[in-house]
């Protein structure tokens, strides 16, 4: 298996304050905020969640009071139940997290704060030849799971290419994800679906080549954001008020900032990066293709197109209101008061 390659655990312990841009907000006179704690579940290390780090890393979350704890989970299998034990405050995951939460158990998980606003899943080839979607007509791909994102946005795009899942393009959804790269490697499968920046990786060591973008193909939607439970919603908003407005003064760093200063900040933070190519070449990616959010607001337009890709697949049974599951008020409230001005 080839390793994740951001080890932002290790990271969070090196990470200094540097801030890149000033930003101007409503200031409450008079009144001492005292430091609240927020304690992020959250499963591998993949460049979606760079915006945190960055907020961590410019300071964003000291100015706003906040002091975040890392929770690293596993398996997605227990995303959930972490988040709904209390073991932490927020869950950052695929937003499918809290439309399953909602058709499989019949509980209240909320999106407040979108990370992307494309899904990150790369279609690797075995090698660099000209790719056309007709081409996997016959072919076997890796994914992941059956009701993953990965799988279902993949589904949807196969549909568009006028391609039938299991029977034009077979789809190998048993092999668990710790071992996908690895049977890769020993021959399984002619291509596979890879986040960034693994991706990458692959293509730095002569793995296979990233041919296409899924986000690119099925245009936005929130595919990762930060989930969380009613009752922390109702009991914690302060805490989640702060939380998302440091996150949108990163992501409004990332917006007016190019990949080179992106892997710059990241370079200052990473002691001697092992796999610095292939992050590199991520965050390029990344950029070019527009998967950042550039605000933390979920539209109503995105959610429908995320939502009826789950639809078609028949992976819910019905559809699941927007209001049910997008909470936009944090969200609002930081773009609403938080402008951003060019570094002096």
């Amino acid at each position: 298996m080839i390793k994740k390659t951001l080890i932002f655990a290790v990271i969070l312990f090196l990470a200094g304050l540097c801030t890149a841009l000033s930003f101007v907000f409503p200031k409450e006179k008079g009144i001492l905020r005292k430091t609240e704690t927020v304690r992020i579940i959250q499963g591998g290390d993949v460049l979606s969640f760079l915006p945190q780090y960055i907020a961590l890393w410019n300071g964003y979350f000291q100015e706003e009071k906040i002091k975040v704890e890392f929770i690293p989970v596993a398996s997605e299998n227990i995303f959930l139940s972490s988040l709904q034990s209390g073991r932490g405050d927020i869950l950052a995951a695929g937003l499918e997290q809290a439309v399953y939460a909602h058709t499989d158990y019949g509980e209240k998980v909320v999106a407040f704060c979108a990370l992307t606003k494309k899904d990150n899943t790369m279609l690797v080839a075995r090698d660099e030849k000209p790719f056309q979607w007709g081409d996997l007509k016959g072919k076997t791909v890796v994914t992941g799971p059956p009701g993953s994102r990965k799988t279902v946005v993949f589904k949807g795009v196969l549909a568009r290419q006028g391609l039938s899942p299991n029977r034009q393009v077979t789809l190998f959804t048993n092999i668990p994800l710790t071992l996908q790269a690895g049977a890769f490697k020993s021959g399984t499968g002619d291509y596979i679906l890879l986040d960034e920046p693994e991706a990458s990786l692959f293509e730095v060591n002569g793995l296979g080549k990233a041919v296409a973008s899924l986000g690119d193909e099925v245009g936005e939607l929130p595919a990762i954001a930060y989930l969380t439970t009613e009752n922390c919603l109702q009991n914690r908003s302060e805490a989640l008020q702060r939380f998302t407005s440091a996150i949108y003064k990163a992501q409004l760093w990332l917006k007016n900032n190019n990949a080179a200063d992106v892997w710059n900040l990241v370079a200052e933070h990473l002691p001697a990066p092992k796999d610095e190519q292939a992050i590199k070449k991520g965050i390029e990616k990344y950029k070019a293709l527009g998967i950042w959010a550039e605000n933390p607001a979920i539209s109503r337009e995105n959610y429908e197109r995320f939502l009826g890709l789950f639809l078609d697949a028949r992976e819910i049974p019905r559809p699941v209101p927007y209001e049910i599951i997008v909470a936009n008020s944090f969200a609002e409230k930081a773009v609403r008061e938080i402008t951003y001005q060019p570094e002096k």
